[in-house]
């Protein structure tokens, strides 16, 4: 029998120690394992730990060092952390930015829509988002800031917390709304702009740009400028307008472009040279407007400066200036020069019967004729009104400037037909031969108005050379003009009386007061010597209402030695109608004199009545609101119609003596007189008779029933003292 069948609980024990053993083995070899899987995570807690402590320092360092505010909140909104440039931004240390309420650093008008998405956050569960917020400083200013935020908690959800990283885009979207008004002005400027690459080339244009020069926008991108230029500037445009751009950055001037379709047009074109930092050449800035509009209306500004708005032809300051050369171009010749001054004969009667509109049409017809009756180098002006002047150049001798005369003559006094009907008018025509009568053009234009007014004082329709004798008249003339003013202040004007007889009884009935001159030098001198100079020069109206002063004196004196009926008979010329003073002088008068307004008549003439129908109608109506009658003045003379005639307060017609010469004889002045004083009495108008001469006149006039007559036949005018003795008389 072995051993080991001998001792089996030995064995047994024995096997049992070996596993123990091995156990114990196990163990032990398993206690060093952990002891060094103890040490090793002892150390990577510890190299843990050293990194996080550098994670915070660096994180730290960042939220410290960076450039961008970043706060961080609690739950309830305030602020837990800042950073330097969130101190920097708010100009408030961070001291006392921690614990203030973020929404209280809002602008107020921001802090609606922060606190609904702050709200969001935590309630909905939103972990982070981005929005634009006003901040307000301290010192009232705002600043935009571009926030990302996002929610985060360490250990529990109640210490959540949100971090805020906001940018300042303040400056950024200033600068962005600064180039979109930019981009909006230059889309929508009137002004053409184009946008040029370095070497010239077009890389952009703008919408008037397209519209001004016919071109599509990609039709015209990567072309050179000089293709908008007219072909005939190209060269002029790159050595004048390159140059200036090059040495100074900027040219601008008047250029001329072409348009897609050919037109060439002016344009005020700038060019303004952009450059880098660096100081090289980046683009060019063009900008042009069209100035053809501006073009013609300086040329036109240019032509109505030295040409006559209503005729086209030259004026007085082109038409001298062309005399000057021709006289230049005389003296070195040694050939003559005329000077034709032209006046127009019955035109103001048309101008004032029928209208500025007929008579600026008859003065564009006389200008027309004129031109078809001159030479090419001849110069024809309208010096103003109804005045022409003719320059007459490489004259041989007073006999050509006379042939001239003579067409221009026959050329005006052909009919005009205007508005299908037919007008008349002639001209007076004054010469003045360079170097005859004068070297100068004052002197020359003198001598021809001179001779001018000789010629009308001869019949009109003619014309009249200068002669020296005429200066005496000239003289004469330019004396009483200047003498005028002077006179009425001097009382030199004074009144006669031309007696007005009732035909019927013989009787004195009234007075027609008609002015003269008691001149220191000439002596008395009768209206036709100065009547026609103050209606030129419109002294008229001046002197009529003095007339009417002296008068209504003179009548009131009469009436109060007796003769309460007398009537006053006074001519109010066509000026004084149109002056807005009539009506107060005229109450004036009647105020300062006392005299009875029912005595006194004005007396119209029928052009003056018809110049404006509206404003007379006016004028009369007032006047006769004051007791005033009306006498129509040489009725059948002018171009006045029966249809407008009734609109007129008139009381009395007064036959022009015209109709009255060989009465007994002559079948048509009867007719008319006899119609007239017909007429006058079926209107319930009283007729008087002017300038009745013969006893066989006066027997007419009372077989036809006149009312009244006056004339030499029965008086001359009388000084008021005579006509007082005449009323004492009778």
């Amino acid at each position: 029998m072995s051993s080991s069948n001998a001792h089996p609980d030995l064995h047994v024990r024995v096997e049992d120690l070996e596993k123990k053993n091995k156990l114990l083995n196990d163990g032990l070899r398993q206690s060093g394992r952990l002891q060094a899987l103890w040490a090793q995570s002892v150390e990577e807690l510890k190299a843990t730990k050293e990194k996080l402590r550098a994670s915070k320092e660096f994180l730290s360092h960042v939220l410290t060092t960076t450039p961008l505010p970043i706060v961080v909140l609690n739950r309830l909104g305030r602020i837990v952390l800042a950073n330097a440039a969130m101190e920097g931004l708010m100009c408030m240390p961070r001291d006392e930015l921690v614990g203030k309420r973020m929404l209280n650093l809002l602008y107020q008008y921001d802090r609606r829509d922060a606190l609904r998405w702050f709200r969001a956050g935590w309630n909905d569960g939103y972990q982070a988002g981005r929005h634009e917020f006003l901040l307000r400083t301290p010192d009232g200013a705002t600043r935009l800031l571009d926030v990302e935020w996002a929610r985060f908690s360490e250990d529990r959800v109640d210490h959540a917390q949100v971090i805020l990283l906001g940018q300042d885009i303040t400056e950024r979207r200033k600068a962005e709304e600064n180039l979109r008004l930019a981009a909006k002005i230059i889309e929508t400027s009137p002004q053409g702009i184009i946008v040029l690459s370095a070497d010239g080339h077009v890389v952009d244009v703008n919408s008037a740009f397209q519209g001004i020069s016919g071109y599509d926008k990609q039709e015209i991108l990567g072309e050179h400028l000089h293709r908008l230029v007219s072909p005939d500037a190209v060269e002029s445009f790159q050595q004048r307008v390159w140059s200036q751009v090059g040495e100074r950055g900027l040219c601008q001037g008047e250029v001329w472009f072409q348009q897609k379709f050919g037109n060439i047009y002016p344009v005020w074109l700038a060019i303004h040279r952009l450059e880098s930092d660096d100081g090289e050449v980046t683009h060019y800035i063009v900008l042009f407007t069209d100035i053809s509009e501006r073009k013609k209306v300086e040329d036109r500004l240019e032509f109505l400066s030295f040409h006559d708005h209503l005729t086209s032809l030259p004026n007085r300051l082109l038409f001298r200036e062309r005399l000057d050369n021709a006289l230049v171009h005389a003296k070195r010749r040694e050939q003559m020069v005329g000077i034709l001054y032209l006046d127009l004969d019955g035109f103001k009667h048309i101008n004032d019967n029928l209208g500025h509109d007929t008579g600026d049409q008859l003065l564009q017809s006389v200008a027309g004729r004129l031109k078809e009756h001159l030479r090419d180098g001849d110069t024809v002006a309208r010096l103003g009104g109804d005045e022409f002047a003719v320059i007459l150049t490489d004259m041989d001798s007073h006999h050509g400037v006379e042939v001239v005369a003579r067409k221009i003559l026959d050329a005006v006094s052909k009919p005009f037909v205007l508005g299908g009907e037919t007008f008349f008018v002639t001209t007076s025509i004054g010469i003045s031969l360079y170097p005859k009568d004068d070297t100068d053009i004052d002197g020359l234009m003198k001598h021809a108005d001179i001779a001018m007014y000789k010629a009308k004082e001869q019949g009109k329709n003619a014309y009249q050379l200068y002669t020296s004798d005429m200066d005496a008249q000239a003289a004469r003339r330019m004396t009483l003009q200047n003498q005028m003013q002077i006179a009425l202040h001097q009382g030199q004007f004074v009144v006669f009386y031309q007696p007005q007889i009732s035909v019927s009884t013989g009787r004195l009935v009234g007075a027609e007061a008609l002015v003269r001159w008691q001149h220191p030098e000439f002596g008395l001198m009768a209206p036709l010597q100065f009547i026609p100079l103050a209606e030129e020069t419109g002294f008229i109206v001046p002197l009529g209402n003095e007339v009417i002063r002296l008068a209504c004196e003179q009548m009131t004196e009469w009436h109060d030695q007796g003769f309460p009926d007398l009537r006053l008979a006074i001519n109010l010329s066509a000026r004084q109608l149109r002056t807005d003073s009539l009506l107060d002088v005229v109450g004036d008068v009647l105020t300062t004199t006392g005299m009875d307004p029912r005595c006194i008549e004005l007396e119209l003439t029928e052009s003056a009545v018809m110049q404006n129908v509206q404003m007379t109608e006016q004028i009369l109506e007032a006047l006769q609101g004051l007791g005033i009658s009306f006498a129509l003045d040489d009725f059948g003379t002018g171009y006045s119609s029966m249809a407008h005639l009734k609109r007129f307060p008139i009381t009395r017609l007064k036959i022009a003596q015209q109709f009255l010469r060989d009465v007994w004889n002559d079948p048509y002045n009867s007719a008319i007189s006899e119609a007239i004083i017909n007429m006058g009495h079926s209107l319930g108008l009283r007729v008087l008779a002017e300038g009745v001469e013969t006893k066989e006149q006066v027997r007419f006039l009372a077989s036809r029933g006149c009312d009244e007559a006056q004339g030499m036949y029965y008086s001359r005018p009388l000084a008021a003292d005579a006509f007082l003795e005449a009323l004492h008389g009778q």
